[in-house]
């Protein structure tokens, strides 16, 4: 009995936060209608998909030279396994993009693939966030 009320609260919590979660994604896509918007979500996306890291690496080279390499393996380092685990994990789930869900949903871009949003931006944004905390320590 215990066990079946388990399940059955899991089963609220999970309907109740795919509703949470359709709410706030519909709410923020249709700030995508304003071009400032939308062009700043695209830039820091873009931003996002390596450009930045891979410029941040080189400078830090440029820059410290030697000193600077513990860091740049480092950040490489996150990068791979973020991004093996980021693959994994996209063939084990399988979630729709919301505007293949939902009508209210207007796609005002290109989809990088089909999962890349819930599992990529997380998963990368936790990475980086290691990797910038490792730099600031090493070139401290």
């Amino acid at each position: 009995m215990e066990e079946a009320q388990g399940v059955i609260k899991k089963s609220l919590y999970i309907t109740r936060m795919h509703h949470l979660d359709s709410s706030l994604c519909i709410a923020v896509n249709h700030t995508s209608q304003y071009r400032l918007v939308r062009n700043y979500f695209r830039l820091i996306s873009r931003l996002g998909n390596g450009v930045f890291w891979y410029c941040l690496m080189v400078g830090i080279l440029i820059t410290k030279g030697t000193e600077g390499l513990v860091p740049v393996l480092h950040m490489a380092i996150a990068g791979l396994v973020g991004t093996m685990l980021y693959k994994w994990l996209k063939g084990k789930t399988l979630r729709p993009r919301p505007y293949e869900v939902h009508q209210d949903i207007w796609l005002s871009g290109t989809p990088l693939d089909m999962s890349a949003a819930i599992i990529g931006r997380r998963y990368t944004a936790v990475f980086k966030y290691r990797s910038v905390q490792t730099v600031k320590n090493c070139l401290s």
